[in-house]
């Protein structure tokens, strides 16, 4: 069972509901999470006061008698027909890709948490969000910013370096680490597939992707430096690609083997055995060296379908860096080319 809370955009409250169908969340790593649900358009609360632009929307999970948040995010858009009304949600990290730089930004040797604060404090200045900054990264970078830059855009660039950041109750937290490690002691997980003991499994369906396209060993920058990792290099080919990031260690590390993504479907229905972000422990042999994982993952996206008898779907990866399905390819590349990247 679920509730769902509606607010307008200053998180007045609203509306209550408790009817809804086919309720979608998508959670993703260091990145804009999605949401959505269906309501009849006979329902009384199916109204454009409710469903308006930007309104707040928390929806909770009843378990065990509580209310456990499962997403905190506000209306991106709607999709009404003759009988129901779909209306869709991203996270509130969405409403940092409508603030721009109205000047170019410069900044040499600076903390990153400094950074933060100052691109924040001048968005805040033109209007408030509410939106205040939790952070404890004190390394320092030089950096150039220009004039139309997103807040999004800029988050994205400082977080390549193996940072994380995510909002949560209206907080910004950019963090070395947000995630929980959930590999031993009293909070430890574990998700299992072992051919040979079907009674010991958690996982009832696996799949794994790696795509060479994933794969960089020669780099270089707008900025001119390029780099090259070479036993990347003799192991596969050479692939050169070109990316705007400052950082080449982090983009050899991230990318000089394919990104493997195992998406799993645990045989529990619990959304909350773990987080986004956290570490857990993988164990699957299915008799070959392809499906077989004996190691620590982290949870780079959740999913969760009502209608598929609320089975969660959880991706799983050793690196920070999620693939991109064919959307959010042509969406990066339409901003790369706005902004002048390519």
């Amino acid at each position: 069972m679920f509730i769902i809370y509606i607010n307008d955009h200053l998180w007045n409250e609203k509306t209550q509901m408790f009817e809804v169908n086919k309720l979608e969340i998508r959670q993703k790593l260091n990145d804009i999470s999605s949401a959505s649900f269906e309501v009849s358009n006979t329902s009384k609360t199916n109204s454009y006061s409710n469903f308006k632009e930007f309104n707040e929307v928390l929806i909770y999970k009843i378990q065990n008698s509580d209310e456990k948040l499962i997403f905190d995010g506000i209306i991106r858009s709607v999709e009404a027909d003759l009988y129901k009304t779909k209306v869709i949600l991203n996270d509130k990290i969405f409403l940092l890709k409508n603030k721009i730089l109205y000047t170019e930004k410069s900044y040499t040797n600076t903390q990153i948490k400094s950074i933060l604060i100052d691109i924040l404090d001048v968005i805040n200045s033109r209007y408030d969000t509410r939106i205040t900054l939790n952070s404890d990264i004190l390394d320092q970078v030089t950096k150039t910013y220009k004039k139309w830059q997103t807040f999004f855009d800029i988050l994205k660039d400082l977080a390549l370096n193996w940072y994380e950041f995510e909002i949560k109750d209206n907080v910004l937290y950019f963090l070395n680490s947000i995630w929980e490690d959930k590999t031993s002691w009293a909070n430890f997980v574990e998700f299992s597939y072992d051919i040979q003991f079907p009674w010991s499994r958690t996982i009832d369906t696996a799949r794994l992707e790696y795509d060479s396209e994933n794969i960089a060993n020669a780099v270089i920058s707008k900025d001119t430096w390029n780099s090259e990792d070479l036993s990347s290099i003799n192991n596969f080919w050479r692939l050169e690609k070109y990316f705007i990031s400052w950082d080449k260690d982090a983009l050899l590390l991230d990318r000089k083997e394919s990104i493997r993504e195992l998406e799993i479907t645990p045989i529990s229905y619990d959304f909350f055995v773990a987080n986004l972000w956290d570490i857990v422990k993988v164990f699957i042999d299915a008799w070959n060296d392809i499906m077989y994982f004996n190691s620590n993952l982290k949870i780079v996206e959740k999913e969760f379908r009502s209608w598929e008898l609320n089975k969660v779907k959880i991706k799983l990866s050793k690196w920070n860096v999620r693939t991109l399905n064919l959307i959010e390819t042509i969406a990066d590349l339409k901003n790369r080319t706005k902004t002048l990247e390519i």
